[in-house]
């Protein structure tokens, strides 16, 4: 038989350029059994001939894997100082004759894999046979059986043909036991049962354990001081968190400093009120405030309550009411009611239903130059679907990870309008028409750390507002702090927009837990206005810097921007100065 050399040599090159020696792998096989084992090999040197023997031993592991159970390494005399010589015997594979499912029962057999036709007359693969023995545990261990275990029994082997039994021991039934909480008080333990998806009495699950962390993770006002603990005793497993509390519930304002539009000179200062309370009732419970007073005669109140597995349910209930008076133009009230049901630690999933209403106020009910569309009482009654993601390493100041929201929304429109006749100037005419209206949201948040203290802060938002008719105070509002810096709040009215905000950041003590923090941004959109005769659009951008000050009392913030549009241009006398302070509890 015609000898054939497969030879692997690999050339470690220093960055200067010089060539260090490697030891290399030769096999002598024959041609056929060369074919079998070139893909075993990898192209790799070897420092030394102990870690040329070993991946010699590697080849006839995987080849074992493979089903050639009886593969064997036969060393040959070394005639080369770097050259390590061997045989490699592959023998004939093994096969499957049959593997009965024994006492697995028809659902554990569907959860781990097994079909007949798999394991009858088929190559014998381990790496097959042991993914079912993976599934079978795996779906023991997250069903109340930690301890389950399976072997073959009942074992034939006839000319390379293997026949065999599972055999199943589940082992006893294992419930959760208490969930005890060390290190804090100011959690309610049946809330955090509830939460974590651990309630005495029901089975356990060790992917549920698997996802502690990263569901404690996602809980602002708690953080782990120390390990996981699970102890098993008379078929109880007790649950030990070692917790610390972390002040977020928080009260900031906001105070802008802009020059006074439609004025030869002088300020106009506007402002904004926060105020987030987590953990009400040491149960996970949130209320959200907001207050804005956007112009002199203009203002927004916003208000939202969470309230998390309810009757000790995986499911949450959250409530939103926003109002907006904009000048003496319209009135806006919108109210939103969501039910969510969190997936796995990270994935939430809810359905809502949205009611939105817009009602015109003060002497002037219809518009009559090119600037402004027109505007209407509108109301939308409907609802929605939204999905979000969440993996970032920190609630309160995240420096790793992304977050991703989406929504979706479809509703029912009836509008009543005052428009002017194209004839006769001054002549009103009131309209009313019905239509279906929908709505997108999308938006998907970077958080990046290049070194310690350098980190880049990256949100792209997106959204698309239609339907047959749209009018000013239904649009979407963009610009200012939360948003597009550079511009007065809620300065345009858009019904599709994209916006991305980067900041690069320096943090000033990075092993703080809220660095303070010196920041320049740039703000992009693409923005959109569908009119009623005609559509237009802008690419505004924002520029500055800013410095977030962590103290004991609370953050502090300065922002100095610069914004560009099409009615603005980028300029000095038109800066926006922000001031922001922000106290948690």
């Amino acid at each position: 038989m015609r000898v054939l050399i497969l030879t692997i040599t690999y050339w470690l090159t220093l960055g200067i350029s010089v060539a260090t020696a490697q030891w290399q792998l030769q096999i002598e096989s024959s041609e056929t059994e060369l074919a079998l084992l070139q893909p075993y090999f990898s192209k790799e040197g070897f420092p030394s001939q102990a870690e040329a023997h070993q991946a010699a031993k590697g080849v006839i592991a995987d080849l074992q894997q493979a089903g050639y159970f009886q593969a064997h390494l036969e060393p040959l005399p070394l005639t080369d100082s770097l050259v390590y010589r061997a045989k490699i015997h592959p023998e004939k594979p093994f096969r499957w004759a049959y593997l009965q499912p024994g006492n697995l029962d028809p659902l554990m057999q569907a959860h781990s894999g097994y079909r007949d036709e798999l394991f009858l007359q088929q190559p014998f693969r381990y790496a097959d046979f042991q993914k079912l023995v993976e599934n079978c545990l795996e779906y023991s261990e997250n069903n109340g059986y930690p301890f389950a275990s399976i072997r073959l029994r009942n074992v034939e082997i006839k000319h390379q043909e293997v026949s065999a039994t599972l055999d199943y021991q589940s082992g006893p039934l294992i419930r959760f036991g208490e969930l005890n909480i060390q290190g804090t008080d100011k959690i309610n333990p049946e809330f955090l049962e509830a939460y974590l998806g651990i309630r005495t009495g029901t089975v356990y699950s060790e992917k549920k354990i698997a996802q502690l962390t990263s569901r404690l993770q996602k809980l602002p006002f708690l953080s782990l001081s120390g390990p996981i603990e699970t102890q098993f005793q008379n078929e109880v497993a007790d649950i030990f968190l070692s917790l610390a509390y972390q002040a977020s519930s928080q009260v900031d304002g906001i105070l802008s400093v802009l020059p006074a539009e439609g004025q030869s000179r002088g300020l106009l200062l506007t402002g904004e009120l926060n105020v987030l309370l987590r953990n009400l009732g040491r149960s996970g419970k949130v209320f959200a405030l907001n207050w804005q007073r956007l112009q002199i005669a203009s203002q927004q109140l916003s208000l939202r309550y969470s309230h998390p597995n309810v009757l000790r349910s995986p499911l949450g209930v959250e409530i939103n009411f926003n109002l907006l008076k904009e000048d003496t133009l319209f009135l806006n009230q919108r109210a939103n009611l969501a039910l969510s049901y969190l997936v796995g630690g990270n994935h939430r999933i809810e359905v809502f239903g949205d009611w939105r209403s817009s009602r015109l106020i003060g002497e002037n009910t219809a518009i009559t130059n090119n600037l402004v569309p027109s505007l209407a009482n509108t109301a939308v009654r409907g609802g929605g679907v939204g999905y979000s993601y969440s993996q970032v390493d920190e609630q309160l100041f995240p420096r790793r990870g992304h977050l991703l929201a989406v929504k979706g929304r479809l509703g029912q429109k009836t509008t009543s309008f005052w428009m002017t006749e194209p004839i006769q100037v001054g002549q009103l005419t009131q309209q009313s028409q019905a239509s279906l209206q929908w709505a997108g949201e999308l938006s998907f948040t970077q958080y990046y750390m290049l070194g310690t203290s350098l980190g880049i802060y990256n949100r792209l938002q997106a959204a698309g507002l239609a339907d047959a008719q749209l009018f000013t105070n239904e649009l979407y509002r963009l610009g200012g702090l939360r948003n597009l810096r550079g511009f007065v709040d809620n300065a345009f009215f858009v019904s599709q927009y994209a916006l991305n905000n980067l900041e690069l950041r320096w943090l000033l003590e990075p092993e703080s837990a809220v660095p303070s923090y010196l920041f320049a941004f740039y703000d992009q959109a693409w923005l959109k206005q569908q009119g009623q005769e005609h559509d237009t659009t802008d690419i505004p951008l924002g520029i500055g810097a800013g410095v977030s000050i962590s103290t004991r009392a609370g953050l502090f913030s300065l922002v100095y921007a610069l914004g560009k549009s099409q009615n603005q241009t980028l300029h000095f006398s038109a800066s926006k100065v922000h001031f922001g302070y922000i106290s948690r509890f």
